[in-house]
């Protein structure tokens, strides 16, 4: 929506919105090197990936997703931009911070305001101190020592040292399968010309790039059970963090969706 507005632009470099100080300019080979917008929503920026518990205990003392910056600014690319696929929850961080710095609010009151506007009323960026109704317990599993059985453990623990918190990007947004599907719903409405976003917009998103990955989505085909035909876009995404899963899908030339949350990880 901020692209459709002009407040970003997807292949502008980000350093058109957030400060070196922030994020300092990269090299790679020795080379100084622009990352984009674009990049960053393609998984194509070079940014590292997060590194579980380590990470997470890092960022408790933010207070907003540019502050997060601090803890992977320094680090080196994992590749030159624009070349290679390499899944980075840090790369939406700095997606966060360029959408705190074009909106002049946080990340955690742009999403709440949005999941509002969108009647998502189970949806809102977690805080782990507010009590929410129904919020599930989160588990974790392990095998016996002779490997035949589970064992079922709570991620309480492990939920508290790397808890979701409103700053984060990646993992932080809690939700329930019906608004999943209001989100679906949204999104192939605006694919077919009268939704929130416009067609081109979502079919900017959903153009397959590197690894069959568009710009936060994975794009596939379907293939159709009767015929085998392989004719239909297949949009889908799947995530976890410790103690949960969730995916969602889409054919959306079949008005078809599914989301599907279950409350452990590794799954």
């Amino acid at each position: 929506k901020l692209v459709e507005s002009g407040k970003i632009v997807w292949d502008s470099e980000i350093h058109q919105y957030i400060s070196e100080q922030d994020f300092p300019v990269k090299r790679w080979e020795g080379q100084v090197v622009n990352i984009t917008v674009r990049q960053l929503m393609s998984m194509t920026g070079g940014i590292r990936s997060t590194e579980d518990l380590r990470d997470f205990r890092r960022i408790l003392d933010c207070h907003n997703v540019t502050d997060t910056l601090a803890y992977f600014r320094g680090d080196p690319l994992v590749a030159k931009p624009g070349t290679t696929f390499y899944y980075s929850n840090w790369g939406w961080h700095l997606i966060g911070a360029i959408m705190e710095s074009v909106t002049g609010q946080d990340f955690e009151v742009n999403m709440n305001d949005l999941f509002a506007e969108f009647h998502m009323n189970s949806t809102q960026l977690s805080r782990h101190e507010v009590i929410i109704p129904h919020r599930i317990r989160p588990y974790t599993r392990t095998r016996t020592p002779d490997k035949k059985h589970w064992i079922l453990k709570s991620a309480a623990l492990i939920e508290d040292l790397g808890q979701p918190l409103p700053w984060l990007p990646m993992g932080g947004v809690i939700t329930s399968v019906p608004d999943l599907l209001t989100f679906t719903d949204i999104m192939i409405k605006s694919y077919k010309g009268h939704g929130y976003l416009k067609s081109a917009t979502v079919k900017e998103l959903w153009t397959p790039r590197l690894s069959g990955y568009g710009m936060g989505w994975f794009v596939g085909k379907y293939t159709d059970p009767k015929t085998n035909a392989t004719d239909k876009e297949f949009i889908h995404y799947s995530g976890s963090v410790i103690g949960s899963v969730c995916t969602v899908a889409m054919v959306p030339e079949l008005d078809i969706s599914v989301a599907m949350i279950a409350n452990m990880g590794d799954i």
